[in-house]
């Protein structure tokens, strides 16, 4: 019986993550005088300052944009985004996790977004090149990397040659993107034998949930995911320990406090599944 009641009360406080995450959040707000809501800048509605889009819209109002205009949003985005500061302990429990799969060779970042993992990979005997949706966005990655060659594409149609790179990374971009043009354009331009490295976020998962999301990857449906496209799996990891409730409500107080917390961010380590703020797999393709 308490097993059971454990059971039962765990799954509730996932359901109800979301709304429970925001109460430490507005006490630590309310108590040092920081403002705790604004209104989305299209509709009026009012927004929590900690949910907020980036730019400033409610949910419903950032996906009708998103649907519309998917470079536009994402350019807004970066260009409303706060400077480059140092990459905190949540992106980099996944940067440095691809990064040390890379060796040497032609390279290619998909979804390179503001360059930070190309940055890490700048190193004699590579040939770095990224791709992303706007303007803005690898106007962005050229003030941090130095020797990339970008260029503003759709995943879903690179204008790359077939076999054209040693590795490929995609880190935090298949969950925004429906069907499975991008994952085929991946496989079309990585050469036989060579690595491919992707990262996506735990569907099931509070952080796995984002406005911008329209994919929701569990674990076995990503390795299906990849291997329909006909990658083979070298290896496969479920890391970045979250801890319901708690590391999100750690987040949200350090960003209130404007410094960061210990468990404000997903720890680097493998973890069950539903402890899990993302999936690792490093795939290859078959030669011929």
């Amino acid at each position: 019986m308490p097993f059971a009641l454990s059971a039962i009360m765990w799954y509730w406080l996932r359901q109800f993550e979301g709304m429970l995450l925001y109460l430490p959040f507005l006490a630590y707000a309310l108590s040092h005088h920081i403002p705790y809501y604004t209104r989305c800048s299209n509709c009026g509605k009012r927004l929590f300052t900690y949910w907020r889009s980036m730019e400033g819209l409610c949910e419903r109002c950032a996906r009708e944009k998103l649907a519309f205009n998917a470079p536009g949003y994402y350019g807004l985005c970066a260009k409303i985004a706060p400077q480059r500061r140092p990459v905190g302990a949540g992106l980099q429990h996944c940067y440095r996790r691809v990064a040390k799969g890379v060796g040497h060779g032609m390279i290619l970042d998909v979804g390179c977004g503001g360059g930070i993992l190309l940055s890490m990979l700048e190193w004699p005997n590579r040939e770095l090149h990224g791709i992303d949706l706007s303007p803005e966005i690898t106007d962005r990655a050229k003030m941090y990397t130095y020797s990339v060659n970008l260029c503003v594409g759709d995943s879903r149609r690179m204008p790359f040659k077939s076999d054209a790179f040693d590795y490929l990374t995609c880190t935090e971009l298949l969950e925004h993107i429906e069907g499975d043009n991008a994952i085929r354009e991946c496989y079309r331009v990585l050469k036989p034998n060579g690595t491919a490295l992707f990262v996506v976020p735990n569907g099931k998962g509070v952080l796995g949930k984002a406005t911008t999301h329209v994919r929701f990857f569990s674990f076995k449906s990503f390795i299906a995911f990849l291997q329909e496209a006909g990658f083979e799996v070298v290896s496969s990891s479920k890391f970045g320990l979250y801890i319901p409730f708690i590391t999100h409500s750690l987040e949200a107080i350090s960003m209130a406090a404007g410094k960061a917390l210990p468990l404000s961010s997903p720890l680097n380590i493998s973890v069950p599944e539903s402890l899990a703020a993302s999936f690792f797999v490093e795939c290859s393709k078959p030669s011929i």
